[in-house]
């Protein structure tokens, strides 16, 4: 599966020693029997190993994704970074549930162990190094547990190495409405003294100060002495104005004392509260958030509300409420009235009212037609959903709203219509205004429902709002509520410009009445000192409200203007001359002697420092801080000389004795020759040849300087015979191979670093044997090459190309080799015997037409063994393949060489045109069978039927039909074998219509995976020879008396030594040709596609000399084995692959970036 991406964000902060210590460790993720691991680490370079394909069945999966690197599909079994860097990410993708069982959450346990890697690890959500932290210490924490059914969960892991432990950070913070000077991290030597400065804004005070997670209370400035380890520093600020966020309750009881709670912030002792002038016992303030105090029964009338702020002093604006006892009028309030809505004959209706207890019934679902509808809305107590046909509110209240909702349509009639709502409430006492829209808070409509009974709504088939509002009175004595936009006190200085935020009214009757506002603004801010602003507003009764703003304008702060720029830079070691900077005042003038200056620059350390300005008038009045910047640079490498001479020069054999060199740091002229790292590369003394060797200084601010200094070490003679090959005339099933010899002939010693082949068509040759590459020779030692001629059907008639010897011969340090060679037949010639059978006839194509002229045909025999004899050759012509003698079997000779009596012959065809072969069928008897001395007409096809053999589960298989079938309108761009007969489908099920309803689930594979599992979410588009596929088989398929059903696919048939095209990475690739190639034993309980033959081999190694050294993996599977993977050149453990054969596919991974074909080398069939 594929996983999605990385940005890489870089933490900076600067180092003062060398590069930090390679290292490497692994991450795994388990559940149940699955536990994959990933490798990540710091290395002196980079190395990385991509992943390899999913397996058919996972439980979990774990990845390292590489957006960064590669592309978004890219993923990573090990990711080592190179060395240099401030700070490192690796992202992860995680499976916790894998392709295995029903899609439900899984839990994976992922785990690392961190502990010994010096620097600080945190593990991040998401893939772009900047999530949220999920575990901000891992080497504490070495476990972290994911949920999942189907996502993929993206994590960071984010890496600060520990460069320089002379030198520690501070991180400073402040929260809202505040600063701290400076802020964020801070770079601090060793022993130095951090000053910092901690200032709120106007209206709010100081609420704490953490250092290092402890409260230092309120304080405005503190100092860390002689710095040895990290720390923290975090200020957070809180209002210096009392404010009230709710009263509850505004009713009494007439059973019992009341106990009023108030909640708000920065509440302080000395609260007084007041009911109709007479001061009010019992009042408590609990914390600087709540205050209660509790009132008698049968009290009523206005509160009032002294508040203190934190500095003590008394608001100049008390809180005032009403407050009702709801039980002075007893049942007397009681009532109940209907609302009716009219449209023709429709007439549904609500009822409201207020009674001892709340009362309220749901509205009735909506008939299937209705022309109108009127109903009960509670916005503000329940959702917006909520509707009642009845709502009896409890009495208590001396106000009350009921939220109506008109539909004067209905669902019928034309798209607007006009229905009447009506209402009769003389009967109550008290006052009922209509007003628009829900809230309560809406333009009046009706002032006075008593006086007018009907209204009138008109639109289509939407919900119309409306607020009938009930008071229990109708004399009006509640004057309008004003609120104050913005804060009820503030702070401007002088000569700014005030703007008067404003403020807004309502009423209990009138509504919104903020347009009749009276303002009174006396601020004048040329003059510091208070000012009121009086809100004043009256309601249609004469009610009347105010309400006051309190301004004062301030004196102007002191200004602090810095010298020079607010940036700087230092060289290092150098002193730092402050530009300083000038200070002014409306009042004290010029105060620039008395700004005080904070500074702390590590002139010897590279970073970022800053200088703090600080000045205070007579009036104590602080200046806004300044702040300057200064980084201390170093940009010059060290200066490093070479001693002794360059190049320098020795005889082979002898020792080399380095001159060395000296180094310098030219800024701060201190002498680094101690800190040269001499890297000696490949020196070998033994071995003439030039050799270069590296010295490399850095100093403490990461300036590198290198030099590298020549070796020469002196004396060797290579002979080689012969000096050029010809192979003569060589058949393509049949590759011929010659010897070279090479040895030293001087006096020193001869070293070969390796031997290549090079040319026009070097790809038609192949060295299969070296022990010269990589040799040391002593004097009249040697070693041999062998190398073969392969010529294929796309080869050209005569081939040339050149072996290359490279050696430590300085007169000819690059010796060549020339070869050339023929290409013959596809066929052998076979033994000729005195006795044959004579064959003639005809061979037609799958559609019924002659075969090419010139087409080769050979016919075969089957041994004791089951191996191919060649016993009859001839070319297809005008008149057919005849005459073609089958040659009998010589009884002379030890090993059967012919055919006996009763042989079945298998005829094949083939083509060089398609570099195609094909195994025939007889046409006019099948099987035909050897007669010695018989003459016989036999008619041959080419059509060819393969049955793939499945068992239940995973296979892993493919074909050697010469067919790429394929989805669409264009085929496919992906790497083919050449001459492929492409064949357009309808679907991936067309191909497989021999297993139909047996299978559930293919995998493919070409740079990207390819799925069909029967569903619209399949991606792949083709099925091609040369290519290997995963099929899942059903559990109930029709399986016969081995456990096996087949894939049949019906074509001509491709030769086993025709190339596969190969990519760097993992390749899906089929095996082609009939044979089953095996070491010691053949492979039992193992089903192939038949006919097939069976030959013995030497090493699995020899199967992919087409690609020798250009692979790192190669891994088969079977039901009986299960995964079979071979590695060469394998040192711990055992390859468990011995087999290859038709009907099987391989997984296999190339390392190189354009990798060679890969032919399988068998012999013709």
């Amino acid at each position: 599966m594929k996983r999605i991406s990385i940005i890489t964000i870089f933490f900076y902060f600067f180092t003062t020693s060398s590069l930090i210590a390679a290292w490497e460790t692994d991450i795994q993720l388990s559940r149940e029997t699955s536990q994959p691991k990933i490798t990540i680490g710091i290395g002196d370079k980079e190395s990385r190993l991509e992943s390899p394909p999913d397996p058919p069945e996972y439980f979990c999966l774990l990845n390292i994704n590489q957006y960064q690197i590669s592309d978004w599909t890219s993923t990573l079994a090990t990711l080592i970074q190179q060395q240099g860097q401030q700070s490192y990410c690796w992202g992860l993708s995680v499976n916790p549930h894998g392709n295995q069982g029903p899609p439900i959450p899984m839990t994976a346990l992922m785990t690392w162990d961190f502990a010994n890697i010096p620097g600080t690890f945190e593990l991040r959500e998401g893939y772009n190094c900047q999530g949220n932290i999920v575990v901000p210490d891992m080497k504490t924490k070495k476990e972290y547990q994911m949920t999942g059914a189907s996502q993929i969960f993206n994590f960071t892991i984010n890496y600060i190495p520990k460069t320089n432990p002379d030198s520690y950070v501070i991180e400073a913070t402040a929260g809202n409405n505040g600063t701290i000077s400076p802020s964020g991290s801070r770079t601090i030597t060793a022993g130095n003294d951090a000053v910092f400065l901690i200032e709120p804004m106007t209206g709010f005070v100081i609420d704490e100060v953490l250092v290092d997670e402890i409260s230092e209370g309120a304080i405005d400035k503190y100092t860390f002495t002689n710095v040895q380890s990290n720390h923290s520093i975090a200020a957070s600020f809180k209002s210096s104005t009392p404010e009230i966020h709710e009263i509850t309750p505004l009713t009494g009881s007439i059973y019992g004392n009341e106990t009023i709670q108030i909640t708000g912030s920065h509440f302080s002792n000395g609260i007084h509260v007041y009911l109709d002038d007479i001061e009010v016992s019992s009042v408590n303030v609990m914390s600087d958030s709540l205050l209660t105090f509790i009132l008698p029964p049968h009290a009523s009338g206005t509160v009032l509300i002294k508040l203190k702020n934190n500095d003590g002093i008394w608001e100049e604006e008390p809180i005032t409420f009403q407050y009702t006892d709801s039980g002075q009028n007893g049942e007397s309030n009681y009532w109940e009235a209907n609302i009716q809505a009219t449209r023709e004959d429709a007439s549904p209706k609500i009822t409201i009212g207020v009674g001892p207890n709340e009362n309220f019934i749901d509205f009735p679902p909506d008939p299937p037609e209705y022309k109108v509808k009127i109903s009960i809305k509670r916005f503000q107590i329940e959702d917006w959903n909520s509707t009642y046909q009845r709502l009896i509110y409890q009495s208590g209240q001396d106000e009350y709203c009921y939220e109506i909702a008109v539909n004067p349509r209905g669902n019928t009639g034309p798209p607007e219509e006009t229905s009447v709502v009506s209402f009769e409430l003389s009967h109550v006492d008290g006052h009922f205004s209509l007003r628009e829209g829900w809230g309560c808070n809406g333009e009046t409509l009706i002032s006075d429902m008593k006086a007018i009974t009907q209204h009138s709504v008109t639109g289509g088939s939407g919900d119309q709002y409306f607020s009938i509002i009930y008071t229990s009175t109708d004399e009006d004595t509640i004057p309008p509520d004003i609120a104050l936009k913005g804060k009820s006190e503030i702070s401007v200085e002088k000569g700014e410009p005030f703007t008067d935020p404003g403020a807004t009214a309502i009423d209990n009757r009138d509504g919104d009445i903020s347009d009749q506002i009276i303002v009174d603004n006396t601020v004048n801010t040329d003059n510091p000192g208070c000012y009121t602003i009086t809100y004043r507003v009256s309601d249609s009764s004469n009610n009347v409200a105010e309400k006051i703003r309190k301004v004062c304008v301030v004196p102007k702060r002191p200004v602090i203007i810095l010298k020079g720029n607010d940036t700087d830079s230092l060289e290092r070691c150098r002193e730092y001359v402050d530009p300083g900077a000038t200070a002014s005042d409306d009042i004290d003038g010029d105060i620039t002697s008395q700004i005080e200056t904070i500074s702390y620059i590590e002139k010897s350390s590279p970073g970022i420092y800053t200088i703090a300005y600080l000045v205070t008038n007579s009036s104590g009045i602080s200046a806004i801080p300044e702040y300057r910047t200064v980084k201390v640079i170093d940009n010059q490498p060290p200066v490093l000389t070479l001693l002794g001479n360059a190049p320098f020069r020795i005889n082979a054999g002898d020792s080399f004795i380095d001159p060395g060199a000296t180094a310098t740091d030219p800024i701060c002229d201190t002498d680094l020759s101690s800190d040269i790292n001499v890297d000696l590369g490949n020196l070998n003394t033994s071995s003439p040849g030039t050799y270069q060797i590296s010295y490399t200084v850095q100093d403490v601010s990461g300036n590198i300087s290198t030099k590298t200094r020549d070796v020469a070490v002196q004396g060797s003679i290579l002979t080689v015979t012969p000096s050029e090959i010809h192979f003569g005339y060589v058949n393509i099933a049949s590759p011929k191979t010659e010897t070279v010899s090479v040895a030293n002939t001087g006096d020193g010693q001869l070293v070969i670093d390796n031997v290549t082949i090079s040319g026009q068509q070097a790809n038609e040759f192949n060295i299969v044997s070296d022990s010269c590459s990589g040799s040391s020779l002593s004097n009249d030692q040697s070693c041999t090459i062998d190398v073969q001629f392969s010529p294929t059907c796309e080869s050209a008639e005569i081939n040339y190309a050149a072996i290359d010897i490279q050696s430590n011969d300085q007169s000819i340090p690059d010796y060549e080799i020339s070869l050339d060679g023929e290409k013959g037949n596809f066929y052998n010639k076979p033994y000729l015997s005195d006795d044959s059978m004579i064959i003639s006839g005809l061979i037609y194509d799958n559609q019924h037409q002659e075969i090419p002229i010139n087409t080769e045909i050979a016919a075969f025999v089957k041994d004791e063994k089951s191996q191919l004899i060649l016993v009859g050759h001839c070319r297809y012509n005008s008149e057919g393949y005849g005459l073609m003698n089958i040659y009998a079997d010589d009884s002379e000779t030890e090993i059967k060489d012919g055919a006996v009596n009763g042989d079945i012959i298998i005829l094949k065809a083939f083509m060089a045109d398609t570099c195609t072969e094909y195994t025939l069928n007889s046409i006019t008897e099948d099987p035909f069978r050897f007669t010695i001395q018989d003459n016989q007409i036999i008619n041959w096809q080419l059509n060819t039927i393969q049955l793939i053999p499945l068992r239940a589960g995973w296979n892993l298989i493919s074909f050697y039909i010469n067919k790429c079938f394929y989805i669409g309108e264009d085929i496919p761009t992906a790497p083919m074998i050449n001459n492929l007969i492409y064949v357009r489908v309808n679907s991936i099920a067309d191909i497989l219509h021999s297993i139909d309803g047996q299978y559930s689930y293919v995998k493919g594979f070409d740079g990207k995976a390819k799925t069909y599992n029967l569903s619209k979410w399949s991606n792949m588009k083709y099925m091609a020879a040369g290519y290997a596929y995963w099929i899942r088989i059903n559990e109930d398929a029709n399986f016969d008396n081995n456990d096996l059903i087949y894939l049949k696919l019906e074509g001509s048939t491709i030769a086993g030594n025709v190339s596969i095209p190969l990519q760097k990475g993992w390749n899906f690739v089929g095996y082609l040709g009939s044979t089953v190639q095996y070491l010691d034993v053949m492979p039992k309980n193992i089903h192939f596609i038949e006919p097939y033959s069976e030959k013995k081999i030497d090493s699995i190694a020899d199967l992919f000399q087409s690609i020798d050294g250009q692979y790192s993996y190669i891994r088969g599977y079977d039901k009986e084995t299960g995964f079979t993977p071979y590695v060469p050149n394998l040192t711990v453990g055992k390859n468990q692959l011995y087999y290859v054969g038709p009907g099987y596919g391989y997984c296999l991974k190339m390392e190189t970036d354009s990798p060679d074909s890969l032919t399988w080398n068998e012999l013709s069939n």
